[in-house]
């Protein structure tokens, strides 16, 4: 869900707007988003701040522009070449995006899951490793998560989202190969508006099945058609459609402000009830009171999405330029190696937290915060420059392509270099 933030060009899905900054060139600016969203999901796991989970929902848009740009390129490439080859390009394509895409995630994914193993045969700890490890392994613990009697495990359960990720990797590149430029883009807005519709029969299923409301906040959360329009949001900024790109900054503000109205009248609600604190700021985790599931999201995708449409906007002077810190090299750097960050995060928070001897769901005290946070970013780098940079110098090689078929990939992808 993380790694290195670049783009590529394509023709405009349907639209007669393309956007203001497409080119194949590195923007710093979305490791910069990365970055902050991290940082939300680990103030979140410590306690600190209950709406940071809000942060693997600009992972996902983010996701879906960046990724439907990368296949939308390579599609149109492939099939340029394969034209003039007497091929349909159809295993380049599909070879090429799941080549790096492999590279990118599943070194450090699995080596991970190799080290929790490791420590559970010495340890037996973490004692849910046993039967979460094939849900695990087959990138589908989210689909485990849904059901009554998950115990979460503070070391591996956050791994949720990257299913998620990997079974929208199965289906969209197959839905942008299929469809013609129109047709997508009707699909990609069918999904956005599909959403809350989505997320609504979720949670109805949910009801008839197990009789929580409650339990339905959890359902929606762990699906993938839950937040099919967070990458569709995604996908329709990549295809320059007009309601993103045109003025966004104005329309981000007006996004913001709903998105913040709705969660303070969520929070005067559920205050009333004694449900959530201040610090949730209306968006509490899997949003199960009142149905704010079926809309919250959409508002949070919205927000997101108009966010990158904004980052994409040229200013002609950088000391206009409000979204320039986002171009630090600190911050570039976390969003560089956020992947490992998202992976290491939890189990090292719950290692000081151990240590510390703080007790379970406890926010983590300053010097217990920043001692995990100090560890997460060493490990994460170490792995970063040391095994997925490693794996990456492969992404190139095309081993699915015959000899002297091979016109060049789009620019290095976004989710990974």
């Amino acid at each position: 869900m993380t790694g290195d933030a670049t783009v590529s060009t394509h023709d405009d899905a349907g639209s007669d707007t393309s956007p203001p900054a497409a080119s194949l060139n590195h923007l710093p600016k979305l490791d910069g988003v990365r970055a902050l969203a991290i940082l939300a999901v680990m103030f979140y796991h410590a306690n600190w701040l209950q709406c940071g989970w809000a942060g693997v929902q600009a992972f996902f848009v983010l996701s879906g522009f960046l990724i439907t740009r990368i296949l939308l390129k390579s599609k149109e490439r492939w099939r340029s070449a394969a034209d003039s080859a007497g091929r349909t390009g159809l295993a380049e394509y599909f070879g090429a995006f799941y080549w790096r895409r492999a590279l990118r995630i599943f070194p450090l994914y699995y080596a991970f899951i190799v080290g929790l193993a490791v420590i559970f045969m010495a340890t037996g700890h973490p004692a849910q490793l046993k039967t979460d490890l094939p849900w695990l392994l087959s990138y589908t613990i989210n689909i485990e998560r849904i059901f009554p009697g998950y115990h979460s495990a503070a070391t591996h359960s956050h791994l949720w989202s990257l299913a998620v990720e990997e079974q929208f990797y199965l289906i969209w590149p197959a839905v942008i190969w299929l469809l013609p430029k129109a047709p997508f883009r009707r699909l990609v807005w069918g999904l956005i508006l599909a959403g809350p519709l989505l997320r609504l029969t979720a949670g109805c299923l949910s009801g008839l099945l197990w009789h929580d409301p409650l339990h339905a906040g959890e359902v929606v959360y762990n699906l993938l058609s839950s937040h099919a329009d967070a990458f569709a949001a995604g996908a329709a900024v990549s295809m320059g459609e007009k309601f993103f790109v045109s003025r966004p900054l104005r329309k981000l503000v007006w996004a913001v402000i709903a998105t913040a109205v709705a969660g303070a009248w969520m929070l005067f609600h559920l205050r009333a009830l004694g449900h959530v604190g201040f610090v949730s700021l209306g968006y509490p985790h899997n949003m199960p009171w009142s149905y704010q599931y079926v809309w919250g999201y959409s508002l949070l995708n919205l927000t997101f999405a108009l966010l990158i449409a904004v980052l994409l906007q040229p200013y002609s002077a950088a000391s206009r330029d409000p979204f320039r810190f986002l171009e630090l090299p600190a911050i570039t750097y976390l969003g560089r190696i956020s992947y490992g960050l998202y992976i290491f995060h939890n189990p090292a928070q719950v290692l000081v937290a151990r240590l510390a001897h703080i007790p379970d769901y406890t926010p983590l005290s300053i010097p217990a915060f920043l001692l995990s946070a100090a560890v997460t970013v060493a490990i994460a780098a170490l792995s970063f420059h040391f095994m997925e940079s490693w794996f990456l110098k492969f992404k190139d090689r095309q081993p699915w392509s015959i000899p002297g078929f091979a016109p060049g990939l789009p620019a290095k992808d976004a989710v990974g270099g």
